[in-house]
């Protein structure tokens, strides 16, 4: 006699085995070469749209399921390809930054800056930020390479300030019976370990770093918004601003959104018409001027300014 279980049993195997998909991944493949792509507008002149969005870090963000196996372009390499391109391209007409990122490592934010300012300085073409949701720290000292900084009326911005990051899990090993011994060449060369606190001189070279870092975030910003330097350093403790009280401020230029930012720029440039393109990469949604690329860092996706993300020990504006 057969058993209903044995024979329920076999007819789930069979709907398992038709219904079966095949799915060829390839594990190694590197990310492909950047194509020209038209997302909005017409005429001759092109507007080229950039994007600074998640974690701004001068290495690739993590790949959490494949870490070792599939290549990643990194923020940085990827936005000094695009604007090479955009640079050898003589149809472009200006530069359009979108942001929307909670900033990121120091080094990674200034290198951007750099490369904006350079493009600039050599291509000789307007260019104008749009801030969009989060633009904060790092974020916004991107958007400070800009001519001109948008942002839409419901964007968080500001955050100017250093942070530095350190998890002291000393006495959680205690606990444990783990004992530390690190051997090292001099008195601080282990500083910043996550094994032991800091000794008060290993704070005070830490807390010189930070304000040496500080200072030049608000140079720049007093030198690229034309404030006066005391009037910055009372806004930069590091709070977030909506974007009509940074208007007021007079952090950002305008209220607006996308389009807004892309009729200033053919204003900038003299021109009446001109395409919206991007440099897509195969895989990529960018079909309008509202998508955007994947977002890089924090595994949760946007992290509240001045949290850190999931670093446990990072330096960061």
């Amino acid at each position: 006699m057969e058993h209903p279980f044995i024979r329920g049993a076999l007819m789930l195997g069979l709907v398992f085995l038709n219904s079966c998909v095949t799915v060829n991944v390839d594990l190694f493949k590197k990310p492909g070469p950047p194509e020209e792509k038209v997302i909005a507008g017409q005429g001759e002149a092109k507007v080229v749209m950039v994007d600074v969005t998640g974690f701004i870090s001068a290495t690739p963000g993590t790949q959490w399921l494949l870490p070792r196996f599939r290549p990643r372009l990194g923020l940085v390499a990827r936005l000094h390809e695009e604007l090479a391109l955009a640079a050898k391209d003589s149809d472009v007409k200006g530069l359009l930054v979108r942001i929307m990122s909670p900033g990121g490592s120091i080094t990674g934010s200034d290198i951007i800056f750099h490369l904006i300012r350079d493009f600039k300085r050599k291509k000789k073409v307007p260019v104008v930020a749009c801030l969009v949701s989060l633009a904060t720290s790092g974020g916004y000292y991107v958007a400070l390479a800009a001519d001109e900084i948008y942002a839409l009326p419901t964007t968080i911005t500001g955050s100017i300030g250093v942070v530095v990051v350190k998890l002291n899990v000393a006495g959680l090993l205690k606990k444990l019976g783990i004992q530390n011994e690190t051997y090292t060449s001099g008195p601080n060369k282990n500083m910043f370990s996550q094994l032991k606190p800091d000794t008060p001189g290993q704070r005070a070279i830490i807390d010189g770093l930070v304000k040496a870092m500080y200072a030049r975030f608000v140079d720049v910003v007093a030198r690229r918004r034309r404030l006066p330097l005391a009037k910055v350093q009372r806004l930069a403790d590091g709070r977030i601003y909506l974007a009509p009280e940074a208007l007021k401020l007079g952090l950002i230029d305008k209220l607006g959104y996308i389009e807004d930012a892309v009729a200033r720029i053919k204003t900038l440039a003299g021109v009446k018409d001109a395409r919206v393109v991007v440099y897509s990469r195969p895989g990529e949604y960018r079909e309008n001027v509202y998508a955007f690329t994947p977002w890089r860092g924090s595994l949760f996706g946007p992290s509240l300014p001045g949290t850190g993300g999931l670093t446990p020990l990072f330096i960061r504006r």
